[in-house]
Order: C-alpha cells, then sequence, then structure tokens
C-alpha cells in the first residue's frame, strides 16, 4: 500500500506511478489533484 493521502498535492496525477508493477493500492485521497487519471496506470496488473 502507498500511502500519499494528505499531502496537499495538485496538479495532474503523475504517470510516473506506472512504474511500480507490483504495487497493489494507492492512496491519493485529501489532495487537490485534477484531470484524468493517467491512462499508463493501466499496466498496473495488481492494483485493487
Amino acid at each position: 500500500h502507498f500511502n500519499l493521502s494528505w499531502n496537499t498535492f495538485d496538479g495532474n496525477i503523475p504517470q510516473q506511478l506506472d512504474h511500480m508493477v507490483n504495487i497493489e493500492a494507492i492512496d491519493l485521497s485529501h489532495n487537490k489533484l485534477s484531470g484524468e487519471i493517467p491512462k499508463s496506470l493501466e499496466k498496473l496488473q495488481h492494483i485493487q
């Protein structure tokens, strides 16, 4: 689990998260992220 919640991040969700090929969960809640979820994250096969 990769917890990035409550960091006041803003802008788009970084496409570089797709390098974490074995990650099962990413928590980006309570930030100020905007835009669409990057298509590149579709290759994360273990994400729930």
